[in-house]
C-alpha cells in the first residue's frame, strides 16, 4: 500500500480491517457473536487514532487546498477496492483472536 503523509492509508487500512471483520460475520454467521465482539474490541483499540486520523486528512485537504470530498472520495475507492479483495481472502475462527 502505498502511504501518504495525509494519513488516508492508515484510515484505508481501518477501514480493511472492519470490512473483513463484517465480511466474516456475514459469511460465518454460526460464529456472529465472535465476530460482533472481536468488531467492538477493535473498534475501542482504533477509536483514538481514526480521530487523529481524520484530523490529519483535514489538515492535509486545507493545506493542499483539495476539499474534503476529493479525498473521502478517494478513500471510499480504496475502501471498495481492499472490500472487494476480502471477498476473496481466507477466513479463520475468531476465537482465539479475542483471548
Amino acid at each position: 500500500m502505498f502511504y501518504r503523509a495525509d494519513g488516508t492509508s492508515s484510515y484505508v487500512t481501518v477501514m480493511q480491517v472492519e470490512a473483513t471483520i463484517e465480511d466474516c460475520n456475514r459469511i460465518d454467521s454460526e460464529d456472529g457473536p465472535l465476530y460482533e465482539e472481536l468488531y467492538d474490541r477493535y473498534r475501542r483499540e482504533v477509536s483514538q487514532t481514526v480521530m487523529m486520523v481524520g484530523a490529519l486528512v483535514g489538515h492535509e485537504a486545507r493545506r493542499s487546498g483539495m476539499t474534503k470530498e476529493v479525498i473521502f472520495e478517494s478513500i471510499k475507492r480504496s475502501i471498495g477496492i481492499s472490500s472487494q479483495q476480502n471477498q476473496y481472502a481466507p477466513t479463520t475462527d475468531p476465537a482465539p483472536m479475542l483471548k
